[in-house]
């Protein structure tokens, strides 16, 4: 299943280009399962696309990987925010969506991509695209969030109300369904990273401050003093432990190669 539909895209870049300032700050899970996605990554001597690029923190760490790096991000702040960090002649900036690479068939040697095509409005339009813009022979590493990631949060408001706040995450099988599909080679590895907070406005906090407070549903955008008391107090009945309220993020670590 996929996640966003054309009525969220624009809300995604504009939330992601709000939290551009911030985003480092409180994305130390989004770091952690960057890192473990570059130990997939083998040096070479090519160009490398990374795709959702953020604030441009992991492109900068992908040079230790490639010469030369192609970040692109959906949201304009995200992008000028990373230039402003880091200006170097070794990383081109762009605009663009991963559904619609702005780059030519066969163009890079490489692809990189941590926590961003999850919010695409299709999985095989995004395999699509990686499979077109590699060089016969290219490889690619992509982490996706996937299916359960926040479930502690979604069944806590079933407890408070019938509407949806959560978004569905597609299981690891569809990524790899999808990239086989678009003519990829593809191996998945899973794991679960988990966040813990003092109550569950940080909880909350720690999701918006990131960009990635996006909810489909009717009633989702609404939380009123009384629903957040209801979901505060279930949500510590039902899963404080001694470091707090967790939330996990479960990540679907993608290898992927186009066939030479």
């Amino acid at each position: 299943m996929d996640n966003v539909n054309n009525s969220n895209k624009d809300k995604v870049a504009k939330q992601f280009s709000r939290a551009a300032s911030q985003y480092d700050q409180h994305a130390d899970v989004q770091a952690d399962i960057a890192r473990v996605a570059r130990h997939y990554m083998q040096p070479l001597s090519g160009s490398l696309l990374d795709i959702g690029c953020g604030s441009g923190r992991e492109t900068q760490a992908l040079l230790n990987h490639s010469h030369h790096v192609i970040a692109i991000d959906i949201a304009q702040g995200m992008i000028d925010f990373a230039q402003s960090q880091y200006p170097t002649d070794k990383i081109r900036w762009l605009v663009g969506d991963a559904e619609a690479l702005p780059l030519s068939a066969s163009s890079v040697d490489s692809v990189f991509s941590s926590m961003a095509l999850q919010w695409c409005e299709s999985s095989s339009t995004a395999m699509e695209e990686i499979y077109r813009v590699l060089a016969p022979g290219g490889k690619g590493v992509v982490a996706v969030m996937t299916h359960r990631s926040f479930h502690e949060l979604e069944l806590v408001w079933r407890k408070v109300d019938t509407h949806k706040h959560v978004n569905d995450f597609a299981t690891a099988e569809h990524w790899l369904c999808a990239a086989g599909q678009a003519g990829l080679l593809a191996t998945a590895d899973s794991r679960s990273f988990i966040t813990y907070h003092k109550n569950v406005r940080s909880l909350l906090q720690s999701i918006k401050k990131i960009g990635a407070n996006v909810k489909t549903g009717a009633g989702a955008a609404t939380l009123s003093k009384t629903k957040l008391l209801q979901l505060e107090e279930a949500y510590q009945t039902v899963f404080r432990n001694k470091k707090g309220l967790p939330l996990t993020y479960h990540v679907t670590f993608l290898s992927l190669h186009k066939p030479g």
